[in-house]
């Protein structure tokens, strides 16, 4: 019998530190917006609002959807212990991000004011905007580079320096934000250079990772780099399509909120959205997680391992948001007036949009879940089916009728409507693929058909780390095994291999006292046995001690097995032993 410890305990840890990345980062973005309020007033407000759209186009959506892209893709080799393909993966990451950083620089700096025109941006608010996407667009290349190199980080299990990294870049930008406005007088022009400046100084601390000993990415000029060119683009398609989308519908809000309430609806929004950027952190740290543990377990094929990760994010992230939700409605007027300070009508705007607005975080993340489950297993359809209708389609049909009932209200409410649209669409698509009504995540699955041979058994266990389960963990499998297979042989090999592997990690694989558990899979696939265990105590490759003394379980195992292969990724140790 299987249990969500291991994937619970995992999942935790993982997203813990994502959002703490993420969180750092908008630190620096809140900070932008805070400084373009105090220091530089309402009109300045409206122009970061006009400029917004971009920004999420080409740093957040970009920049995200080579992140998630190569993370995603990556994560499904590495599930299948293809190596070489992962390398591939990394190498065709890198040319990306050096292709569209260079040339979203070139059209930044040399267009900046047609694209500042088109946003929207007109009188005296259009020089700031244009000012501000020019200063951002030096910074094209480290920021997307940086995001990419984020996710292999975290796969590659140096989570913390990508942490250091944000703390840095955070660091370096608010110092620069006060420097440049307060001392220097660059305005807003200032705050793009320093936004630029510190993905850069990011960028530095994310590259120390390459060249230490521990990676196990490199650069290759493989054949396999245009097809994972090719993958990634596709599989990051959606997170790009979801920007896009967030970006039209910027563009579209502000036009609404503009003719519905003048300047200061239009700041109200940019108070929003710069009140968001604390609060999607969670909802994207969680999304990218179950991203890429759900595309290790799918490239391993451990489809009970995908409804359990998606299970235990949806749990945890509807939590989180529930919480933040309540948290966002109490504090509203505080958090305006932090980034406002006395802002007037605007301020008073401002706290309604946020109230509206706390409505719909639960059901955002249940999209933004769902969104990156779909893109992971590569059911495009889906995935850009929910970017469109939780991007676009649905706040944007709901701010075009509920403003001509109330006013600027009706955009605020648009938001958790637009939220309800999605999810409505996600279960009329599942009715129809599956002829049934869903009612179980596993009804949400979608997994595609003939993935499992008809002649594959498998049997998925878990253990807690007790010697006297070891024992009666043999007689159990070699059960299972003697149901469909009558080679004596290997099934006592492979009780063998239990004993000696399992008993290995119960006796010397965790530091601490107390109870854990080790998840294990047997798969008899017509005259091969696989033996699969995962953990998550110490990192240990059996492999680097089979030829040393008193190492004689290990030895025993070497001897008998095919094949053994051992990675450590997110933490867990995973081995796998063929007979």
């Amino acid at each position: 019998m299987t249990n969500d410890y291991l994937i619970k305990t995992n999942f935790r840890a993982q997203v813990s530190t994502v959002i703490l990345s993420i969180l750092i980062a908008t630190i620096g973005s809140f900070v932008d917006g805070c400084v373009i309020g105090i220091y530089l007033g309402a009109d300045n407000m409206a122009a970061y609002g006009y400029a917004l759209p971009i920004v999420l186009l080409l740093f957040s959506a970009l920049g995200g959807a080579l992140s998630d892209g190569s993370a995603a893709s990556c994560a499904v080799h590495i599930g299948g212990d293809n190596t070489e393909m992962a390398n591939a993966n990394f190498s065709a990451a890198c040319l990306l991000s050096l292709v569209f950083g260079g040339i979203i620089t070139i059209l930044g700096v040399q267009f900046s004011e047609p694209i500042a025109v088109f946003l929207g941006a007109r009188g005296h608010i259009l020089q700031p905007t244009a000012d501000f996407i020019r200063a951002l667009s030096f910074g094209a290349f480290p920021a997307i580079f940086t995001q990419v190199l984020m996710a292999y980080n975290r796969l590659d299990g140096d989570a913390m320096l990508t942490v250091v990294s944000v703390i840095l870049m955070t660091t370096v930008n608010i110092i620069l934000d006060l420097v440049f406005v307060s001392k220097l007088n660059l305005g807003i022009y200032g705050i793009g250079v320093a936004t630029s400046i510190s993905y850069t100084a990011a960028l530095l601390i994310c590259l120390l990772h390459f060249f230490r000993s521990s990676n196990t990415l490199r650069l290759t000029k493989s054949q396999g780099v245009p097809l994972e060119v090719t993958n990634i683009v596709a599989v990051g398609f959606p997170t790009l399509l979801n920007g896009v989308c967030l970006s039209v519908r910027g563009l579209i809000l502000n036009n609404l909120l503009f003719m519905a309430g003048g300047l200061t609806a239009v700041s109200a929004l940019s108070v929003q959205n710069n009140v968001n950027l604390f609060l999607m952190p969670v909802i994207m740290g969680v999304g990218i997680t179950l991203s890429i543990m759900a595309g290790i377990f799918y490239g391993e094929g451990d489809f009970g391992a995908i409804e359990r990760v998606l299970r235990v994010s949806m749990k945890f992230g509807i939590a989180a948001c529930v919480l933040l939700a309540a948290a966002l409605y109490v504090i509203a007027p505080y958090a305006v007036e932090l980034i406002l300070g006395d802002g007037g009508e605007a301020g008073i705007i401002a706290v309604r949009a946020l109230r509206f607005f706390s409505f719909s975080l639960p059901l955002a993340l249940i999209s933004v879940n769902l969104l990156y489950y779909y893109q992971t297993i590569k059911n495009f359809t889906m995935a850009n089916a929910i970017c469109i209708c939780h991007g676009l389609v649905g706040p944007v049909l709901a701010a075009l009728l509920f403003s001509r009932i109330l006013s600027t209200d009706g955009i605020w409410l648009a938001f958790s409507t637009g939220e309800a649209v999605v999810l409505a669409g996600v279960v009329v698509r599942v009715k129809i693929k599956n002829r049934k009504w869903p009612v179980s995540l596993q009804d949400l699955l979608m997994l595609p058909a003939g993935l499992e041979s008809e002649n594959r058994h498998v049997l998925d266990l878990s253990i807690s780390n007790n010697m006297s389960k070891v024992m009666e963990l043999s007689r159990r499998i070699s059960e299972f095994c003697r149901k469909y297979s009558n080679n004596e042989k290997k099934i006592g090999r492979l009780s063998l291999c239990v004993e000696e592997m399992v008993g290995n990690i119960v006796s010397h694989g965790f530091k601490h006292a107390g109870e854990r558990f080790i998840d294990l899979r047997i798969i008899i696939e017509d005259d091969r046995f696989i033996f699969r265990i995962r953990d998550n105590g110490v990192s240990f490759n059996p492999l680097k001690y089979a030829d040393l003394e008193n190492t004689y379980g290990i030895k025993i195992v070497k001897g008998l097995a095919k094949s053994i292969d051992y990675r450590h990724t997110l933490g867990l140790n995973n081995l796998t032993i063929i007979l």
